[in-house]
């Protein structure tokens, strides 16, 4: 009998049973868990679900999408995602606060940031933006706002 895989964003449940579902096509219906399937979709390699979710506003987004799922692979590759703490939550409020550690090339890339989820309904997908809102209470760090049906 084998062991089941516990999921890389540490919910200490196992894969098949929280993002895998996500990242085979169930919408995230609370902003905990687009913020953990994401974190997982990294780890995993899945730069399509990256995409997906990401808004064409934010940055980073690319309409050169083999440029794009090229760039998001190496990094997945090249990095070792150790762990996604998860420090505050809030459904009223839409908002995740994390620490993602993560190691690339023996450097420590790990980052605390605050996220703004808002739900919306346009054409069903799920996205995420930048913006600057709010950036005074984490210096330096941009606020992420998602937007998901």
């Amino acid at each position: 009998m084998s062991k089941k895989k516990l999921c890389p964003c540490c919910s200490q449940k196992e894969y098949d049973q929280c993002c895998r579902l996500f990242h085979e096509g169930k919408l995230p219906m609370r902003p905990l868990e687009l913020m953990r399937s994401r974190y997982s979709a990294y780890a995993l390699n899945f730069p399509d679900y990256i995409m997906e979710t990401t808004h064409p506003a934010n940055p980073y987004y690319s309409k050169d999408t083999l440029s794009w799922r090229r760039s998001i692979s190496e990094f997945s590759k090249s990095s070792s995602f150790e762990k996604l703490e998860i420090l505050a939550t809030s459904e009223k409020e839409a908002t995740v606060t994390f620490t993602a550690y993560i190691i690339q090339d023996s450097k420590d890339l790990s980052f605390t940031e605050k996220v703004i989820l808002k739900k919306w309904v346009a054409d069903g997908s799920i996205a995420m933006v930048n913006c600057l809102r709010g950036a005074r209470s984490y210096p330096n760090k941009f606020m992420l706002i998602f937007d998901f049906s």
